[in-house]
């Protein structure tokens, strides 16, 4: 007892001591409890000796709970078992925090577990001493797995090191730090801890913020900050915990100018001294300066390592990159927004249709791109592989279907002009037959060997169909659309034969379900096994039927939107949705509950299940594919976010006094450029809003009005002189979508999507005020314009009216229905003369307004593929002669 009180970790006598107690005649028992495995233990363990171990592991909740009841803390179950789990059930540490606890926040769990500090001085003195004896790559390899936050693989651990050492000495490290208790063993490689990951995490930001402010770079050279190709949720926790409080501290330490000054020389200076040298010391920079939401514009990266640099989302306009190590680096994809997402039968790729019309291809193991498609001019509607995953059909809003070969990335055919809009694909199970549907009366099957026409099945006239599926066993086809119809066909017979002319006709039985309260259908699947199917509709309600009765069976709400995708997962106990109120949602359905992911910050237009239902794939209006995983419990874990170019011009806007241009992107950043020379300069930026819909100048070139956010619903006005927001005008509670000043510059008329009209006095713009609002409108308006005189102005609106009021008084004279109106309007600026859509197509027409009581047509105007959306008359002075 002696020695064994006296023992020290590595003090090699006490080994000697073991062996002679295991030879004794009378044998005793020693109980040693150590932090540390002593070395030789587990040679003599392995022997015959009477040497055995107990991994000592965390604390249960049983055991948690009464040690918390015993120091008088309270909280729920959940809040005890996740205080449990921060510190990995360490009995000293869980003693030393309910202490604290207790001290600090009188007992009260949840009010502790508000902040993320986990370290506290008693258990940071122990670690201190672990530290102190570490070599130094026993110190890299914590500090990596600290870095990577989860289960890492030997091989992850080697690569990630700037000088890896030999695999033998890299796994005698490894078993050194597995005896010291600081490193746990896992399937599928190492990990820390909770209090000892903290621990590292907590040592890496200060040593690293000092070292930065010093501007002596050791840590940073070694160490990613953030691994720009981890899972998404470990990337965000890097960004939180290592990114942001190096961030907080440099900016407590100096002034936000003089650290990006700081940041800059660093930049420079690295590109003098490690052009040769592998470092992570770039990246780590880069990273650092999105952190800080820099503008890194005329910034210099060239010839660095930029390891790691997470460039997904961020504007590089005029950054020098010539000659950058991007190794490891993320990039924004070549896609904007992504309405359709489908994933392949075996599970292997991920197609995603961009608004834009291209198409591209994924793998869904490393989340490259493997394929881009190019073909489809505008809007890629849906996607569908063929059951053996060899092609894919995609449809679009140009009126085309194509047929892709998987293999060669080749088009095999294309199918044109069927139809004006086309929504949906699907091919029937057996890969015979492919549906499409659209606008128009029916729904048409092709042979997808041919692109040859098989059959047209009747819907509702000039409807809009928005889905199509087969049943799996192809013997039933379901179609939905916007006036409120289910359609099912028996489509048994078709899988009989072996060839239908597309001349002959072929009676196929129809059934339709139809809601009462006219809900529209916009998306449709069954169940595998096909004993169900699931409709989404437009007021966010989920149904959920009976195949063979055409009952209702579930209704699923939560939804505040349109649902724009269902499916069913393989055991058809889940349903995935998609829907414009930004959310993606996976219901119990025997339940009717769900749980609603909000990490999408637009309408979300997609969402698709690979085949054994464990992963999901969401897309939408942000720009951004978001890869989930879904434990059965149903909760989704987010592994992957992949960036598109998210900044879309949506209006530009010439000042009528000076070379000026504003343009507004979808991003919510006005520029100004100047363009009186050759090469357009950029001068100035104004941020401030979420998205910009729409900007106009007053008629002196003073001010420039912009509005369009989709959570921010305001307008505001800026001063062209000094660059600043004058105003920041409320009232419209949804998204504004035009502006127009009056030709005075005293007023300004706005409205959107709330559809009213807002008319607001801005003559002295430090004190604006809305002098009145017209609700006469029923649905969005689009447009407005003010005469030239400004005694009237009008506005277009989705309703099919243009109306047209008297500035002064608000006092409607006019209304004009059946002309379009929804989009296109502009007046003269010499004559009461107006645009606007006649809702044929691409035409438009001129009225003369001149006799507000008997408005005429004076000519129609055509040539346009599609229906105008904008339009405005030249000034006659610019040009001699009026122009439109």
């Amino acid at each position: 007892p002696g020695a064994a009180g006296a023992y020290r970790p590595g003090y090699e006598p006490y080994g000697q001591l073991l062996q002679h107690m295991a030879t004794l005649e009378h044998r005793s028992h020693l109980l040693l409890t150590s932090r540390e495995r002593p070395r030789g233990y587990g040679r003599l363990e392995r022997d015959v000796y009477p040497v055995k171990s107990l991994p000592l592991l965390g604390l249960d909740h049983a055991a948690g709970h009464q040690l918390f009841l015993e120091r008088g803390l309270f909280g729920n179950d959940n809040q005890e078992a996740l205080l449990i789990a921060r510190y990995s059930g360490n009995p000293l540490a869980l003693k030393l925090v309910a202490d604290t606890i207790d001290e600090i926040f009188g007992g009260d769990i949840a009010e502790f577990l508000v902040d993320d500090t986990l370290i506290f001085d008693d258990i940071r003195t122990v670690l201190d001493q672990h530290f102190a004896r570490l070599t130094d790559l026993e110190q890299q390899l914590l500090f990596w797995l600290a870095i990577e936050r989860q289960v890492t693989p030997l091989a992850t651990l080697r690569s990630n090191l700037l000088k890896p050492p030999q695999q033998r000495v890299l796994l005698e490290t490894l078993r050194n730090l597995q005896r010291h208790s600081l490193v746990e063993r896992h399937e599928g490689g190492f990990a820390l801890q909770n209090v000892v990951t903290e621990y590292f995490t907590d040592r890496l930001v200060l040593e690293t913020s000092l070292e930065l402010e010093r501007g002596d770079l050791k840590l940073v050279h070694c160490y990613a900050l953030l691994m720009a190709q981890a899972k998404e949720y470990v990337r965000q926790s890097q960004a939180r915990l290592l990114l942001q409080p190096i961030v907080e501290q440099l900016k407590e330490r100096l002034e936000f100018a003089a650290l990006q000054t700081h940041l800059k020389q660093l930049i420079d200076r690295l590109r003098t001294e490690t052009q040769q040298t592998p470092s992570y010391a770039g990246g780590n920079l880069f990273n650092l300066l999105v952190q800080l939401n820099v503008e890194l514009a005329d910034y210099d990266f060239s010839h660095l390592h930029l390891w790691q640099a997470n460039l997904q989302g961020v504007s590089l306009w005029n950054v020098n990159l010539a000659n950058a190590d991007l190794t490891g680096a993320t990039f924004t994809q070549p896609f904007g927004t992504v309405p359709s997402t489908a994933i392949s039968p075996d599970g292997r790729l991920l197609a995603s249709g961009a608004e834009s019309g291209v198409i591209t291809i994924w793998q869904l193991n490393d989340y490259q791109p493997i394929m881009i498609l190019e073909g489809h001019t505008s809007n890629v509607s849906k996607l569908a592989f063929s059951p053996d995953g060899r092609r894919l059909a995609s449809s679009s809003i140009d009126a085309t279907i194509r047929l892709w070969d998987m293999e060669t990335g080749q088009l095999k055919w294309v199918i044109a002009g069927q139809q004006p809009l086309v929504y949906c694909v699907a091919f029937s199970p057996d890969g015979r037959y492919l549906a499409s549907g659209g606008a128009g009366s029916f729904i048409h099957l092709w042979n997808p060997d041919t692109a040859e026409l098989v059959y047209r099945l009747e819907v509702e006239p000039d409807s809009i169909t928005r889905t199509v599926a087969f049943h799996p066993d192809g013997t039933m086809m379901a179609a939905a659309n916007l006036g409120g119809y289910i359609y099912l066909w028996n489509t048994a017979h078709l899988m009989q034969v072996e060839r239908i002319p597309a001349d002959t006709e072929v009676e196929i039985p129809r059934l339709t379900i139809a809601t009462e309260d006219g809900d529209r259908f916009f998306a449709l699947g069954f169940s595998r096994d096909g004993a169900r199917f699931v409709s989404g509709a437009s007021q966010g309600t989920i149904r959920v039927w009976d195949t063979q009765t055409r009952q209702l069976l579930h209704t699923l709400r939560g939804h505040e939107a349109v649902v724009r995708t269902v499916e069913f997962s393989p055991d058809g106990n889940t349903v995935v949705s998609a829907s414009f109120d930004n959310t993606v949602r996976v219901w119990d359905v025997a339940r009717e509950q769900c749980d609603a992911i909000s990490a999408h910050e637009r309408a979300v237009w997609s969402a698709s299940l690979s085949p054994d239902g464990q992963t999901m794939v969401s897309s939408g209006g942000d720009s951004i594919i978001r890869v989930w995983q879904i434990q059965p419990s149903r909760r989704t874990e987010l592994v992957k976010m992949l960036y598109g170019y998210r900044c879309i011009i949506s209006d530009a806007a010439f000042s009528p006094v000076e070379p000026l241009l504003a343009v507004g992107d979808s991003v919510g950043t006005i520029r100004l450029w100047d363009i009186s020379q050759e090469q357009p300069r950029h001068l100035h930026t104004l941020p401030g809003h979420d998205l910009v819909e729409t900007l106009v100048f007053s008629p002196d070139g003073r001010y420039l009005a912009g509005a369009g956010g989709i959570h921010d619903h305001t307008i505001r006005l800026w001063d062209m002189a000094a660059h600043q927001c004058l105003a920041v005008l409320k009232g419209h509670t949804q998204r504004v979508r035009t502006l127009a000043f009056a030709p005075d510059g005293a007023r300004l008329a706005s409205a959107g999507e709330d559809a009213t009209i807002r008319v607001w006095n801005v003559r002295n713009p430090s004190d604006c005020r809305c002098d009145y609002v017209l609700q006469e409108h029923q649905k969005i308006v689009y447009n407005l314009a003010f005469n030239a005189t400004g005694a009237l102005f009008a506005g277009s609106s989705e309703d099919q009216t243009i109306r047209i009021w008297e500035t002064v008084t608000g006092q409607e004279v006019q209304r004009l229905a059946g002309l379009g109106g929804n989009e296109m309007l502009a007046f003269s600026p010499t004559a009461d003369i107006i645009a606007c859509s006649a809702g044929d197509g691409g035409d438009f027409r001129l009225l003369d307004l001149s006799n507000l009581q008997e408005v005429k047509p004076l000519m129609t105007l055509a040539g346009h593929a599609h229906e105008p959306v904008s339009a405005a008359f030249s000034p006659e002075q610019a040009l001699g002669q009026r122009r439109l």
